[in-house]
């Protein structure tokens, strides 16, 4: 079942990105590099660069200014 739902979420990326320079695999490589700060109640994505804005804008993916890290720990 997860092989299926990798498959559909890779050919899904793939077609998104058909009208731009990146394909599912390169976006994934771009998106790996998008780091954060994590705190004891709180993650902070670090700000994406120029590549990482195009792949979200182009997903229709907005990427969070702040995550709130929950869970008892």
């Amino acid at each position: 079942m997860l092989s299926f739902i990798a498959t559909v979420v890779y050919l899904s990326m793939n077609q998104s990105l058909k009208d731009t320079p990146f394909n599912a695999e390169g976006a994934f490589l771009i998106l790996s590099n998008q780091k954060c700060k994590v705190f004891n109640d709180r993650i902070l994505p670090k700000e994406a660069n120029k590549k990482m804005n195009d792949i979200y804008k182009k997903l229709k993916i907005i990427p969070p200014v702040s995550i709130v890290a929950g869970g008892n720990n």
